[in-house]
């Protein structure tokens, strides 16, 4: 397993690591504990394939094989002992291929545009979908939140924050969708605080939000309060 992981992310050999992978599953004999690694390291080999590949077609090919592997692994692990680093990475994943089909997007017209919204857009309704189950769920009461499932929290809501931003760029429904970025990034700095590194981190996002609709002194202000 961890030769495979090897051969995708520091040599990119995403082919060959699959291979391996799938000659160790069809060996068999594995533990419960190794076949569950092995299937969400399936997922992980394309995502990180993606992230280090520098053609935009054949990256977000491996994003889309990373968001599919993903989503079927949730599906069908749900009791995973992992099943936490498989949600992680699933968020991920679809907030980074989003972004990643976004910049084609920028610099595409007609047809190819019309396409690449379509697909951007069916790529964040699910995992925001999804996010809005995992966030609720990860939610403190108010009166004991470990800090670890604080962080989790955190992560999603600034990969929610993320996903509406990516939304709003390419929407006909553009002021909806930063509103809804604004409104998530706000409430998660709100609550963990805005001087703690993840609060930090949505001022930055809120000062692309804001630089994004041409709200210079409001990203200006966001952006200093982080230096």
């Amino acid at each position: 397993i961890e030769f495979a992981r090897g051969l995708a992310v520091e040599w990119q050999y995403v082919d060959l690591a699959e291979e391996v992978l799938l000659a160790l599953e069809r060996k068999g004999g594995l533990s419960e504990e190794l076949a569950s690694e092995l299937g969400l390291v399936k997922c992980e080999i394309y995502a990180e394939g993606a992230r280090r590949e520098g053609d935009p077609d054949k990256r977000d090919q491996l994003y889309s094989k990373a968001v599919d592997a993903f989503r079927q692994y949730l599906d069908q692990n749900p009791r995973s002992a992992v099943i936490g680093e498989a949600q992680r990475g699933y968020v991920d994943v679809s907030n980074q291929y989003a972004q990643s089909l976004a910049k084609r997007y920028d610099e595409a017209v007609g047809d190819e545009a019309i396409a690449l919204r379509e697909q951007i857009t069916a790529v964040l309704e699910e995992a925001l979908k999804y996010t809005s189950d995992l966030k609720d769920g990860l939610r403190g009461d108010g009166t004991e939140w470990p800090a670890e499932q604080k962080i989790e929290w955190a992560r999603v809501m600034y990969a929610r924050g993320q996903m509406y931003h990516t939304l709003a760029r390419i929407s006909d429904e553009g002021a909806f969708f930063y509103s809804q970025a604004e409104s998530t990034l706000e409430e998660l700095a709100a609550r963990v605080g805005e001087k703690t590194p993840q609060g930090l981190m949505a001022y930055l996002e809120l000062a692309d939000v804001y630089l994004s609709q041409g709200r210079s002194q409001g990203a200006v202000d966001f952006a200093e309060f982080v230096v």
